[in-house]
C-alpha cells in the first residue's frame, strides 16, 4: 500500500513538473499582455456576464491551487509519517480529498463553459 501511495506520488510531481515546465517554455515565447488578452478575447470590460464568468474563472482556479498545495503537503507528511499508522492514515485521507477536489474543480469548468456557451450563449 504504501509503495503504490509513494509511486502515485511520485507520479503526480512528476506530472506537475513536466506541466510547468511546457507553460514556461510558451509563456517565456510571447510576453504577459499578449497572453492576457488572447485569454480574455474581445469581450466588454465591466459587463455583468463577464465580471460573473471572470469571478467563477478566478474562483476554480484558486480552488484548483489549494487543492493541489493540500496534495503536496499531505505527500509530505505521508513521507515524513516513518511508519505512525495514525500519520499514514491522515496523509492518506489527504491525499484523496485533494485529488477528489481537482477532480471536482475539473468538471466544474466544464460545466461552466457548457452553461456559458450552450444556455447563456455568450
Amino acid at each position: 500500500m504504501k509503495n503504490k501511495l509513494v509511486s502515485l506520488y511520485a507520479k503526480l510531481s512528476t506530472s506537475a513538473v513536466v506541466l510547468a515546465s511546457s507553460t514556461m517554455a510558451v509563456s517565456a515565447q510571447e510576453t504577459w499582455e499578449t497572453w492576457v488578452n488572447k485569454v480574455k478575447g474581445p469581450r466588454a470590460e465591466g459587463d455583468l456576464q463577464v465580471i460573473i464568468i471572470d469571478l467563477l474563472n478566478w474562483g476554480i482556479g484558486l480552488t484548483a491551487l489549494v487543492a493541489v498545495v493540500m496534495l503536496i503537503w499531505n505527500g509530505i507528511r505521508y513521507i515524513t509519517a516513518n511508519g505512525d499508522e495514525d500519520k499514514i492514515k491522515g496523509a492518506t485521507k489527504g491525499i484523496t480529498y485533494a485529488i477528489i477536489g481537482l477532480v471536482i474543480c475539473f468538471f466544474s469548468i466544464l460545466i461552466v463553459n457548457f452553461v456559458i456557451k450552450n444556455i447563456v450563449g455568450i
